[in-house]
């Protein structure tokens, strides 16, 4: 991701759930951030608010698996360049 196009981070929120056995589980917020304007084809810049999610547990591995196997195959596609 390019310095000037966003962040992103996650965090274990205070909210939680109750799963099928009732217990609470903890829930991930995931936030996309994008700290500046963007400029669109007709030279205006607009600004997006943040974007976050809640993921469970679950959800929130399968989306570590994704993302790991994206940047490996991004990595070999780089020659080896992180």
């Amino acid at each position: 991701m390019s310095p000037d196009r966003g962040t992103a981070h996650a965090s274990i929120t205070g909210d939680g759930e109750l799963s099928a056995c009732g217990r609470l589980m903890a829930l991930i917020t995931l936030t996309l951030a994008d700290p500046g304007p963007v400029t669109l084809d007709d030279g205006t810049q607009v600004r997006h608010g943040d974007i976050s999610c809640l993921l469970r547990p679950s959800q929130a591995l399968l989306l570590a698996e994704q993302l790991a196997r994206l940047a490996l195959g991004t990595h070999e596609q780089n020659g080896g360049l992180w």
